[in-house]
């Protein structure tokens, strides 16, 4: 039973310093989890309060935003880029408290066929360094 324990807990400590909490994550993570959290409110997010005029709703979600604009040439010939970055940084809590994440931007671009500037967006949020969640209120819009 002894043997059992120490090799239980052996396994169970290799797993855990595998898991690598501080590496950077994947731009599929980053885009994954910025999806799962399209139902989020943008009221709710004091940094992305944005309002539509080409929706009539009262209240706008992220997915809303995101069709917005990623739907910005449809059917043109424009063309649109998507870039996607991020960098180790701070998130402030409430009472001050300091949260390490990766503080992560989707950027969008709309350009002519000549390459010349039309509009931009800018999505960036944070993910916990810890588990790569969705750190809500830190969501900014551009």
């Amino acid at each position: 039973m002894k043997k059992f324990l120490i090799v239980a807990l052996l396994c169970l400590f290799g797993c855990s310093t595998n898991a690598q909490p501080n590496q950077k994550p994947t731009g599929e993570l980053v885009l994954a989890s910025l999806f799962a959290s399209a139902d989020i409110k943008l009221s709710k997010e004091p940094m992305c309060n944005m309002v539509s005029a080409s929706m009539n709703k009262s209240s706008l979600r992220l997915r809303d935003h995101l069709a917005t604009a990623l739907s910005s040439s449809f059917e043109s010939k424009n063309k649109t880029t998507i870039s996607t970055s991020c960098n180790e940084s701070k998130h402030e809590l409430k009472k001050g408290k300091l949260m390490d994440v990766w503080d992560c931007t989707l950027l969008i671009n709309e350009m002519t066929p000549d390459e010349e500037f039309i509009s931009s967006s800018t999505i960036t949020f944070s993910l916990n360094k810890h588990n790569l969640k969705f750190v809500k209120k830190s969501l900014r819009c551009f």
